[in-house]
This record gives structure tokens, sequence and C-alpha cells, in this order.
């Protein structure tokens, strides 16, 4: 079992229930007041998320090859199936999209191979709380095993006015635990997040949730770009 999951286990009624998962939060989501409960007393997860204990299929895929196939069409009984057709029936831009893939794709050689528990799509409307603490984290479907800085990257795409990627970084310092190539490892995560919201929204019709997304994915290469000329320059 990964190393970040200092939890106990147990099958009940087809569910997979996850006790005390502080460790596991206090690691990724650290220094917010509603974050002060010392134990998350119960994740329900639905069945299919045993492979990612027991068969592993989804443990064993690394960074790298999970997001790489974010170009490739999938199998026809797939959700999105054969969907390069979407360039061509709907708004999803082929050029943007083919930008921002080969950017994330560059970015990849930042990331880690080492493993910890991601929930894959972390956000506020998945988790629980009550007399202002966590009580549960849910949905866990997208879950699996990568790199911690995935769910700082999710809160943060639909989050910016937070600033949580700095909340992150202050709290790392304040425990002397380095973070690699911790703002590329962000962009490069977001990138992906990008690429997925596109498809989706443009296979479901919903331009103008696609324009935000392609928005907001533009403003943090720009600024990225930015930063890095400014530091070239000095």
């Amino acid at each position: 079992m990964n190393r970040c999951l200092h939890s106990s286990i147990s099958i009940l009624s087809g569910q997979l229930l996850i006790l005390s998962l502080w460790k596991v939060v206090r690691y990724r989501i650290p220094s917010l007041a509603a974050w002060e409960s010392k134990s998350i007393s119960c994740v329900s997860i639905k069945t299919t998320c045993l492979l990612l204990t027991f068969q592993k299929k989804r443990i064993c895929t690394t960074n790298s090859l999970l997001l790489s196939r974010i170009d490739k069409e999938e199998d026809e009984r797939d959700y999105f199936g054969k969907w390069h057709s979407l360039f061509e029936d709907t708004f999803l831009d082929r050029d943007l999209f083919t930008r921002i893939y080969q950017h994330m794709q560059h970015l990849l050689d930042f990331c880690p191979t080492e493993r910890y528990l991601v929930h894959g799509n972390y956000s506020f409307k998945n988790t629980l709380a009550q007399n202002g603490k966590i009580t549960a984290v849910v949905d866990w479907v997208d879950a699996r095993y990568g790199d911690f800085v995935y769910d700082i990257a999710g809160l943060d795409f639909w989050c910016p006015w937070l600033h949580l990627p700095e909340r992150f970084q202050h709290y790392y310092q304040q425990q002397q635990r380095e973070v690699p190539f911790y703002q590329e490892r962000l962009l490069c995560y977001q990138c992906y997040m990008a690429l997925v919201g596109m498809r989706f929204f443009a296979a479901s019709g919903q331009e103008e949730a696609y324009r935000l997304v392609c928005q907001i994915i533009l403003q943090k290469l720009d600024r990225s770009s930015n930063t890095t000329t400014g530091d070239q320059s000095r």
C-alpha cells in the first residue's frame, strides 16, 4: 500500500470505507482553518474503485502515460469514443488543443515518479463539513496513485482567487519539505485539466464553459511565460 495512505481500510456492503484519513488530507491540504479535524470519519467509494487497491490496474499507470493519452481516441463503447470528430463538428479548437497538449508534454519531464494517493477530482463540492470541520471527502471515482500536486492544481484551476498553491508552498516550507519543480508540476496538470474540460464541454455543447476553460489555461500559460522571460533577463 502507498506510503501516504495511513488509513484503516475495510469492506462493508460493497463499499470501500477509508477511516482516519487525516494524515493523507493533512499532507495534501494543509494550513486551512477548515482542516482542523483530526480524522475523516468515513469516505465511501463506489465498488469499482476497489481496482485502485486490489487489482492494481490503475495504480501502475504512470503520470506521463495517463496524461499523454488525452489526445488519443477511445474505444467506441467508452464515453468519448471516436472524439476527434469534435474538431470538425463542434467549437473544439484543434490548434489550441494541440498547443496546450504539447506544453503539457514538455512539462511532464518535471513530474516525479513517486506516487501518493490522489483524489483526482478534489473540490469543495466533494467535501463535507460540519461545525467548521471536514467530516468527509466523497466522489473518489477518479482516485489514483500519482503526484499529490495534482489535487492542488485542481483546486487552483477552478478557485485561483484563493491562492492555494502559495498556501501549500508556505506550509511545505514551514515543514522544511522540498517540493521540486512545484510550479512546473502545477502547470503541467492544469494543462491536462484544461484539455479534459475542453473536450468534455465541446462534446456536451457547453460553449460558455468551454470558453471559460480556455481563458483560464491561456492566462496561466501567459503568466508562466512572462515569469520565465523575467527570470532569464536577470
